[in-house]
């Protein structure tokens, strides 16, 4: 073969600079999924090019601007990546910052914000619950607060326990205390400590006429005074106006002894066919349904509310105990209502002498929190024995007399309840109810829970529940019968 003459060598030397410079320019479009330069095979036929290419055409000539500076790179997407850079005439993608590199993920309630080494900021965070207000029964001085306990969260790393200051279930004093909880997650992300802390206000029930007082008729140093009637065409109605020179104080409270003393006199019913709207008059439209006792009974319900109950179902029961006590006597003498509820903790809800209003009972009953943080166990021997040592005392208002208890589970316990259930019975005057909720339930256990095999009651589903709780409370504790007032 001929040597190449030298010129010859030249002209293919520049031709192929010229290609890569085409090339380049190609490559400031970003990302990688551009072409990068191919070459010809070399073949036997094609034999002026070079067996491989001289090293110095791997170098681009002095002068040459390197092809990177003319292409600008996409910033990264957020501040856990880093931005893009140019290598060999592409944009690379975007790489992730290490773990732990400061970030603000933009959420007030986080501490400690960093990236997780996958692109993500995420910050420590602990679900505090809300401040409460509770009003305290009358000369009781004190009201339980309940709440969720939080947990602790740190992106997809999982949740972490807190531990408090108090527990849901305690009670608190008139004032204002702080509640204080205590996280510290732990992990391939390092340890922290956070904290979140909320107050109960408890209230005191009594009001400015009557806080203080025993039971009894006072003379009111400040009576209701009748309206200043200016308008001369209405002063011959005055006269119904009657102010109360005394009041009357019951369990802190002012109460009107003369319910009609600023009502008209009442007008005859002309049409006895037409009877007066009860808004305005005290004759009902209906009869109503009054629950006669011949002794004063207190009522205690021991509530199941571990994981396999539910929220939705939990909220089924508590309307259907709250219904099943609308139409009972409430009252200090005469019907009591205390209530717990249980999982694998016992948590007294409120006492026998907590309240005397069916309406605020039926209340504080809607109002209970279902804990859907974990699925809970459930412990029905444990449950009774905190209802012995906690609610059959004459400081929670048990009067020491008759005594109904209902015990409402939907499923077997995974304590005993044989001992706690012998010395619930062995109480005097007490009478125990078991209601079991769908087919997950222990029929033998609630035997064994039950005063007598007549007290045990089955329910297949939640929704029926309702019914056989306001059909059972209204059987055993008193007779009904149709009144009119």
């Amino acid at each position: 073969m001929s040597k190449m003459p030298t010129n010859t060598r030249c002209l293919l030397l520049v031709v192929f600079v010229v290609g890569c410079v085409v090339v380049a320019t190609h490559a400031q479009a970003p990302f990688t999924d551009l072409p990068r330069p191919t070459f010809t095979p070399l073949t036997k036929a094609c034999n002026f090019y070079p067996k491989r290419f001289p090293t110095m055409i791997a170098v681009p000539p002095q002068g040459f601007e390197n092809v990177c500076n003319l292409i600008t790179c996409p910033r990264a997407p957020n501040q856990c990546y880093f931005d893009s850079e140019c290598s060999d005439g592409l944009c690379l993608n975007f790489v992730p910052k290490p773990m732990g590199s400061s970030c603000d993920d933009g959420d007030v309630d986080t501490e400690y914000d960093m990236c997780d080494g996958s692109g993500m900021c995420v910050g420590a965070k602990l679900n505090c619950p809300s401040s409460q207000t509770i009003v305290a029964s009358a000369n009781k001085g004190s009201a339980p607060a309940f709440w969720i306990p939080p947990t602790s969260s740190i992106g997809s790393y999982g949740t972490f326990p807190a531990s408090g200051t108090h527990l849901p279930g305690s009670r608190f004093p008139i004032g204002t205390t702080e509640v204080r909880y205590t996280s510290t997650p732990s992990g391939s992300f390092g340890f922290y400590t956070i904290q979140c802390i909320f107050f109960i206000t408890v209230e005191d029930a009594c009001d400015d006429k009557c806080c203080g007082l025993t039971n009894g008729v006072y003379t009111d140093p400040n009576p209701t005074v009748a309206p200043n009637f200016l308008d001369v065409s209405l002063q011959a109605f005055e006269s119904i106006f009657q102010p109360s020179q005394t009041k009357t104080c019951r369990i802190g409270k002012s109460i009107c002894d003369q319910p009609n003393s600023f009502l008209p006199p009442r007008i005859p019913n002309l049409m006895p066919n037409l009877p007066f709207p009860h808004k305005w008059f005290l004759d009902p439209l209906e009869d109503t349904q009054a629950c006669t006792l011949s002794d004063p009974v207190d009522i205690g319900f021991i509530l199941d509310v571990s994981g396999s109950v539910g929220a939705a179902n939990f909220h089924l029961v508590k309307n259907a105990v709250a219904n099943a006590i609308r139409n009972l006597d409430i009252s200090e003498s005469t019907v009591r209502v205390a209530v717990m509820t249980f999982h694998s903790g016992q948590f007294l809800q409120f006492e026998f002498n907590d309240s005397f209003s069916a309406i605020d009972i039926q209340n504080r009953i809607r109002s209970l929190v279902y804990d859907s943080s974990q699925q809970f166990g459930t412990a029905t021997g444990a449950a009774i024995d905190f209802f012995v040592d906690n609610l059959l005392t004459t400081s929670a208002g048990w009067r020491m007399g008759e005594t109904s208890v209902y015990v409402i589970t939907d499923g077997a316990s995974q304590d005993s309840v044989d001992a706690a259930a012998a010395r619930l019975k062995a109480i005097p005057n007490t009478n125990v109810f078991a209601i079991g909720i769908t087919n997950a339930i222990n029929e033998v256990e609630l035997d064994v829970i039950a005063s007598s095999p007549d007290n045990v009651f089955l329910v297949t589903d939640f929704a029926d529940l309702s019914q056989t709780i306001q059909d059972n409370v209204g059987l055993t504790l008193c007779t009904t019968t149709t009144t009119t007032t």
